[in-house]
């Protein structure tokens, strides 16, 4: 995955994209970035006052699944656990919806709100395994033991995916700090066109992304 180039429009550019056009929704309905927060918080056993029905079934989603429960008998839990780590001398930040110790294993989980049925979560899944390989070295440092499995639980769905952690040679997290470094240096940061950049906000207007016929057609 190499470094995006929507974080050099953001970063260097100061473009924050256009709005995009969508469906009208019931004013009742929660922008996805608030859903996705009140759920987190809620999973993380933080009040939510007045908590919006759909974060409330989407948390009672996990908690009643088996790795949920697995999560609740485990002998140490770490909910929305903070890590700061060093990778390639570049200092990255971030926070792992959750981690337990089960049988002499440490296991990764990271809940997803994303509006996905079950064959687009698989689908989607591939888009976050750098973030769970990050992760995986952030609580391996708390831990003492690099974690066995990491899972996605997309909540909507009710669709969970293991998440392989072994790096390939091309895909490390180690790699992926190196060209980024390098296309901070240079300031070239190069366009990886794929199903996501639908959803982003340069799409179709700073991005040459919207060149592509297979991209646009999507």
């Amino acid at each position: 995955m190499p470094p995006a180039r929507e974080y050099y429009l953001a970063r260097y550019i100061g473009f924050e994209g256009r709005p995009r056009k969508f469906q009208a929704e019931p004013e009742e309905e929660l922008p996805a970035a608030e859903l996705g927060s009140q759920v987190h918080a809620l999973l993380a056993g933080t009040p939510v006052p007045d908590a919006h029905p759909e974060a409330a079934r989407l948390a009672e989603v996990f908690r009643r699944s088996t790795l949920g429960r697995r999560a609740e008998r485990a002998g140490r839990a770490e909910r929305e656990f903070a890590f700061l780590m060093s990778i390639e001398d570049l200092v990255i930040s971030g926070s792992v919806d959750l981690w337990f110790e089960e049988g002499g294993e440490v296991v990764i989980v990271d809940y997803k709100t994303d509006a996905v049925k079950g064959m687009e979560a698989h689908q989607r899944a591939g888009d976050y395994t750098m973030q769970l390989r990050l992760y995986a070295m952030a609580v391996e440092q708390a831990a003492g033991r690099a974690p066995a499995r990491a899972y996605l639980h997309f909540l909507r769905p009710d669709t969970l995916i293991e998440v392989d952690l072994r790096p390939s040679l091309l895909e490390s997290p180690e790699q992926l700090v190196r060209d980024f470094q390098e296309a901070q240096d240079t300031l070239k940061f190069s366009l990886n066109e794929t199903g996501r950049c639908g959803r982003c906000p340069f799409y179709r207007d700073l991005c040459p992304g919207n060149r592509s016929p297979a991209v646009a057609g999507r």
